[in-house]
C-alpha cells in the first residue's frame, strides 16, 4: 500500500472520530479536563496529528503552544486546518533520544500526548519517548497521557459493536499480553497495528525516568455525557475502560 495514501486514509479516519459521540462526550472532555488550565502556560502536544487538541487549547490563552509529530504530512495538515497561526510546529520522532533537544528542555508547563504510546512497538523506544517528554517539562510541570490499556482489548468485540466502531485483534482466544500487536481497522482496508500496554508497565517506565505521582485517572463523565448514551452504552463504556488516562509530575 502506498504510504502517502495510508497516511491520508488514517488522517481521514481519525478526523471522522471527531464527529462521534464517543470522541465528543468521552475522550475530548477527559483529555481537556486533565490538561486543565493553560492560561499563560507553555504547552507541548507530542504526536499532534491533525491538531484537534491544538485547535481547542489555542482558545484557552496559553503563552506558547507547540505541536510536534513524526509525520510531515500531519504537520502540514495542522498548518492548513488549525486557525491559530501562532502555534509552532516541529517534525520530530520522540522515540529518538535527541528529540527533546530540538523542542527545548525544561521549557514546558504541560506536555501531553493522545493515542500515541500505543503505536510505539518496543519498551526501549517507549521509555525514550517518555524520557524526552520528561526532559521537555519544567520542574513542577505536568504530563498527561491518553492511551489504551491492554486489559480493555478483551472487550473490543462488544464495545465496537455497540459504539459502531471496528477492530480486528491479531491474537486468538482473547490471549492478550502486554505489548502484543493488535490490529485496528479504522476504515475499510486501512489497518493500523497497536502495541497496547497496561498501566503498571507505563507507570514503571515513567518512574524510571523521574516522574512522580503517576496516577491512573477515573473516567470523567459530564452531565451532557451521561445524556448522550443509553444505559447499556454507558455500562459497556465504564466496564471496558477502553482508554487509559494518566497524569504525572516532574518535581
Amino acid at each position: 500500500m502506498n504510504n502517502n495514501w495510508k497516511l491520508k486514509a488514517i488522517n481521514t479516519a481519525y478526523k471522522k472520530t471527531t464527529e462521534t459521540r464517543y470522541f465528543n462526550y468521552i475522550v475530548k472532555p477527559n483529555v481537556i479536563n486533565l490538561i486543565g488550565n493553560t492560561k499563560d502556560k507553555t504547552v507541548l502536544d507530542v504526536g499532534c496529528g491533525f491538531g484537534r487538541y491544538l485547535e481547542i487549547l489555542s482558545k484557552h490563552d496559553p503563552s506558547k503552544l507547540v505541536g510536534c509529530d513524526i509525520s510531515e504530512h500531519q504537520i502540514q495538515l495542522c498548518k492548513e486546518s488549525v486557525q491559530n497561526k501562532d502555534i509552532e510546529y516541529y517534525i520530530v520522532d520522540f522515540s529518538d533520544a535527541s528529540s527533546s533537544i530540538a523542542l527545548g528542555q525544561n521549557k514546558y508547563d504541560i506536555v501531553y500526548n493522545v493515542l500515541v504510546l500505543l503505536y510505539i512497538e518496543t519498551l526501549d523506544k517507549l521509555k525514550t519517548f517518555i524520557e524526552n517528554c520528561y526532559k521537555c517539562l519544567k520542574k513542577g510541570g505536568k504530563m498527561v497521557i491518553c492511551t489504551s490499556d491492554i486489559k480493555s482489548a478483551s472487550f473490543y468485540p462488544e464495545v465496537f459493536n455497540i459504539l459502531k466502531l471496528s477492530a480486528k485483534p491479531l491474537t486468538k482466544d482473547n490471549e492478550y499480553t502486554d505489548g502484543c500487536p493488535i490490529q485496528l481497522e479504522i476504515i475499510e482496508n486501512c489497518i493500523v497495528t497497536c502495541y497496547q500496554r497496561n498501566f503498571e508497565t507505563i507507570k514503571q517506565l515513567m518512574e524510571q525516568v523521574g516522574f512522580t505521582d503517576v496516577r491512573k485517572c477515573d473516567l470523567f463523565l459530564e452531565e451532557i455525557s451521561l445524556e448522550a448514551f443509553t444505559d447499556k452504552e454507558l455500562n459497556i463504556i465504564k466496564k471496558s475502560n477502553i482508554f487509559l488516562f494518566l497524569e504525572a509530575k516532574k518535581l
